[in-house]
């Protein structure tokens, strides 16, 4: 089914009672910035109601960070550090990723996932970037 931004922020609205500890709404998909706009739309009208938001993404979207304002918590995966790599694998770049995660513009609660696929991502040279990455990534939170 399709769903307006308005008749999903209306449906948040109505189970509102159901947020609790800091529960909110959390956009997941596929990739949810596959449909950036109507993404940004619907964070922007959530946070007017200030409704917790998270999103779950692979951070390949050229405009991810415009998200940031409107986001509580980024979940973002991290499949590959080394550029040539990532590529192969996945037929994407991971500049977009690899800027994000060093960027100290990001939602205040952020998490990395690491998903390890065997002959893939876990070469000792793999492991090793992985942690440089994440050490990184901590220095600027």
């Amino acid at each position: 089914q399709n769903y307006t931004v308005d008749e999903i922020v209306e449906e948040v609205l109505n189970n509102e009672m159901m947020f609790y500890d800091g529960g909110g709404v959390t956009f997941t998909g596929g990739e949810v910035t596959m449909q950036f706009e109507e993404l940004l739309e619907s964070l922007k009208k959530l946070k007017e109601h200030r409704i917790n938001t998270a999103i779950e993404t692979n951070g390949t979207h050229i405009r991810t960070e415009e998200l940031f304002p409107y986001v509580d918590q980024l979940i973002m995966d991290c499949k590959l550090c080394d550029p040539v790599k990532h590529q192969k694998y996945t037929g994407g770049a991971n500049e977009e990723i690899m800027k994000i995660s060093g960027s100290s513009k990001r939602a205040s609660v952020f998490h990395v996932r690491v998903p390890l696929i065997g002959g893939v991502n876990n070469a000792t040279e793999d492991l090793e970037a992985f942690v440089r990455f994440l050490k990184k990534s901590m220095e600027t939170m």
